[in-house]
């Protein structure tokens, strides 16, 4: 059986989750298509995020007018995809 690695909280998530009021929460967990108590485990590092919910964080930032946190900055797979880098450029044609 494969161990898996050990999830990595991300400063960035934790200072902004916990720098938004309730009211706040609940609009961007909306967004990322969750609820406050689950996206607070995952915000807190006690769950993966998955490249799909790394997007969603991405966007939820970005409407919130928030600091944006790239999906890169989220998920491994994100920060390995040459799409996902080249589309963050601009460099898509």
């Amino acid at each position: 059986m494969e161990k898996r690695k050990p999830i990595k909280t991300n400063p960035r998530l934790v200072k902004l989750w916990a720098s938004l009021d309730a009211a706040q929460r609940k609009v961007f967990a909306k967004h990322v298509k969750s609820t406050v108590n689950s996206f607070k485990h995952t915000a807190y590092g006690r769950r993966r995020i998955t490249p799909e919910t790394a997007v969603r964080i991405e966007k939820a930032t970005v409407r919130m007018g928030l600091d944006v946190i790239g999906r890169t900055e989220l998920n491994e797979t994100c920060a390995r995809c040459e799409f996902a880098r080249a589309c963050l450029k601009g460099k898509l044609t």
